[in-house]
């Protein structure tokens, strides 16, 4: 017995028609499964998720009607009168500039002070620097300025300070690790 001709091409339209219902239902499945907690969900549906969240956000910021909250235009309107008439693009390289001197000098201290997690005499000094972590910045910002007097070694000092206290905290717990698995 053999199919009818027309009958082997409507079959193979009917699967290919599940086919694609099933994978539009599974993507929709997948998409309400992303509520679901611990559950992993494919690169698609996490792409859609963050343009839809990116969509309602933006709409709703459009049509608000809060008085401190500034509409789409007079946010670009600032930014354009910041940018041509206040110097904010010549302000944001002087402080990119800072940020990276800043990350400099502490990758330079904290690469040394690294290294000394390994000599006995100096791990102390090490690890009582490491605890400069838990010191706020409120207090130290008086402290700092007492010793720096130009506003831009403050600022340096105080962003050295911050990051290279939290990078030997790092090379302490791997430099002590190591150092007293050799001994």
């Amino acid at each position: 017995m053999k199919p009818a001709a027309g009958a082997m091409g409507t079959s193979t339209t009917v699967a290919a028609n599940r086919m694609a219902t099933a994978g539009r239902g599974s993507f929709w499945h997948e998409i309400l499964g992303a509520f679901s907690p611990n559950r992993v969900i494919s690169k698609a549906a996490l792409r859609f998720i963050i343009a839809f969240q990116i969509a309602v956000l933006l709409v709703v910021w459009a049509t608000s009607t809060y008085v401190f909250l500034p509409k789409p235009m007079d946010v670009w309107r600032a930014f354009v009168d910041l940018w041509t008439h206040q110097g904010l693009g010549q302000e944001l390289i002087v402080s990119f500039l800072l940020n990276v001197q800043a990350m400099a000098w502490a990758t330079l201290i904290s690469l040394g002070l690294a290294y000394l997690t390994v000599v006995p005499v100096f791990q102390p000094l090490v690890l009582a620097i490491s605890k400069g972590r838990f010191l706020g910045m409120v207090g130290l910002t008086f402290f700092f300025t007492i010793i720096f007097s130009s506003g831009h070694r403050l600022k340096v000092s105080l962003l050295v300070f911050g990051v290279a206290v939290f990078f030997c905290d790092q090379h302490d717990r791997r430099g002590c690790a190591n150092f007293q698995r050799k001994v």
